[in-house]
């Protein structure tokens, strides 16, 4: 099947909005988080070698822990997208709590609920990430991650160009808060263009 052809289906581009808008948070936290903690909490470069990491150890413990919940559903019964659906909820609730890093005084704190965020957000996207697998023929599976993957990269270039316009011209904080609800909004996105299976004649 081409791609033009996998495009009149609504779930591939649920898939790729879905993830050009979620996916952003997770370039942010890769490329700008040494960056915000050295100029806008004092760390120091041994700082962020002792503490920088544990983002990226809650994310692992995320990405773990987003998929045993949505596969505990599916051994109980639960149809896969539902499953997915069901859990990519409560993580994309909780993305909006990054609005409190630029405004707590306390570099723990802040550190803390970054920690919280990135585990929220790769549980979210491991099950947003097997929907593909879930609704899709499997000889079309490949095709259509790699458009979904497209999306990935497209939404980071494109808000990883605009954190650094904002941090630049305004400050950290405005980055916070629109990161804290692109996650609800992929949400809105997904649930309203992924809503069964694909059937390919």
């Amino acid at each position: 099947m081409r791609w033009l052809d996998l495009l009149r289906f609504p779930q591939t581009w649920g898939l790729f909005f879905s993830r050009f808008l979620s996916d952003p948070v997770w370039w942010f936290y890769i490329f700008w988080l040494p960056k915000y903690l050295a100029e806008q909490r004092g760390f120091s470069m041994v700082e962020i070698g002792l503490l920088a990491w544990l983002p990226y150890l809650t994310a692992d413990l995320g990405s773990i822990s987003g998929g045993l919940l949505s596969g505990w559903l599916v051994k109980r019964g639960w149809p896969a997208l539902q499953a997915r659906t069901v859990c990519m909820w409560p993580f994309a609730l909780i993305m909006p709590i990054s609005v409190f890093i630029p405004y707590t005084p306390s570099a723990t704190v802040a550190l803390t609920i970054i920690c919280i965020v990135t585990f929220a957000h790769m549980a979210w996207k491991t099950n947003q990430m097997t929907v593909t697998n879930d609704i899709y023929p499997v000889h079309i599976v490949g095709s259509v991650s790699g458009l979904a993957a497209f999306g990935n990269g497209l939404g980071g270039a494109v808000f990883t160009w605009m954190t650094g316009q904002i941090v630049q011209h305004f400050s950290y904080n405005a980055v916070f808060v629109i990161m804290g609800f692109l996650h609800p909004a992929a949400y809105i996105v997904f649930r309203s263009l992924v809503k069964k299976p694909v059937a390919v004649s």
